[in-house]
């Protein structure tokens, strides 16, 4: 029987895209049993225990922790040396044909005890910017998939192959369904499944002052699960009909719905909205290893400057309005919005 070992976990963007590779696996060899390594977090439980191309989930239980943390040293040894003896089991028991890794913390030691056993390792980078557990787990690999060009600078680049994103949608779904009020156009806020607490606190509160804009746009709202109620709360307040959920199945609907997506700008939102063809305005999360998103976002600008517009969380603290002027730059471009004059952020 043949079997590969996919690993992913920490959020859909990882989780998302390499049971996309599953699935295509799956096509080209119809008795492929796919074996799926993730952690024990709910989301990502959810995302694959479920999923009908997973033959068996394995849970793993993750620590992490600041390199400044040194007391927490002896707690993420342990750690990694029961993941890595699950992980050796594991391997020694299924006999993978290849280990498809997307990186992450949780790649690290079944990747190593996959290189133990001459299992092929194939990661996959899906970033602008490479993180760390691929770039050490990129001495032990066959091969390494990117998606970005200047991931090739960080990394073994006899190794990497130029692949395409994979995206999970079929291109005959690209083109359905379109917003049905025509004299509005419709706005899709994405949160990301766990939500952002700075795209959903500054929309609201920027929506508030500018409640005149309802006169052009419906509002879909992706919330996350811990800031749904809250935000429902707000459009009721305000009388602002809006669709608030948590999380969505239909996403390939929203996304054919949308004339405009405010997005963070995780690869994998970044490239769904590329396949759509959909104007975004993208803010990039800070403060996260590497500041990936930051060149995600700033590379698919420079190739898709009709699509994508970057606003930082910096630029939009001080000044408000420039996300006024990014969405009056967007529609004015086709005469989208005739007779849109903005009022001033007081």
């Amino acid at each position: 029987m043949t079997r590969i070992i996919c690993v992913a976990s920490g959020s859909g963007g990882h989780i998302i895209p390499c049971l996309t590779i599953a699935e295509r696996e799956r096509k080209i060899r119809p008795d492929l049993q796919v074996v799926f390594v993730t952690s024990r977090k709910k989301l990502d439980a959810d995302l694959v225990v479920s999923h009908p191309v997973v033959t068996h989930a394995h849970l793993q239980s993750l620590f992490s922790c600041s390199l400044w943390h040194f007391w927490n040293y002896p707690r993420l040894f342990f750690n990694l040396m029961h993941n890595f003896y699950t992980a050796y089991v594991l391997l020694s028991q299924h006999k993978p044909l290849k280990i498809v890794s997307m990186g992450g913390f949780i790649s690290i030691p079944i990747c190593l005890a996959g290189w133990l056993q001459g299992i092929p390792i194939e990661l996959y980078e899906l970033n602008a910017i490479p993180g760390k557990a691929v770039r050490l787990l990129s001495f032990f690999a066959q091969r390494i998939f990117i998606c970005f060009t200047s991931a090739n600078r960080y990394l073994k680049s006899e190794k990497c192959i130029f692949t395409p994103y994979p995206i999970r949608f079929d291109t005959l779904v690209k083109n359905g369904l379109r917003s049905t009020d025509k004299q509005k156009k419709t706005m899709l806020i994405l949160g990301g499944s766990q939500g952002s607490q700075f795209i959903n606190t500054f929309f609201t509160e920027w929506l508030s002052h500018h409640k005149d804009l309802l006169q052009f746009f419906d509002i879909l709202h992706q919330a996350g699960t811990a800031h749904a109620q809250k935000i429902k709360n707000f459009y009721a307040h305000h009388q602002i009909e809006a669709t608030v959920f948590d999380f969505a199945d239909n996403i390939c609907e929203l996304y054919q719905q949308a004339d405009l997506v405010i997005c963070r700008s995780g690869a994998g939102t970044l490239f769904e909205l590329l396949f759509f063809e959909k104007k975004c305005i993208t803010i990039p999360l800070e403060g996260v290893a590497g500041d990936h998103q930051s060149a995600n976002a700033h590379a698919l600008t420079q190739q898709y400057p009709h699509l994508v517009t970057v606003l930082t969380q910096k630029e939009l603290l001080n000044d408000p309005e420039i996300f006024m002027f990014a969405l009056t730059m967007i529609f004015d471009q086709d005469g989208q919005l005739s007779g849109f004059e903005p009022k001033p952020y007081t």
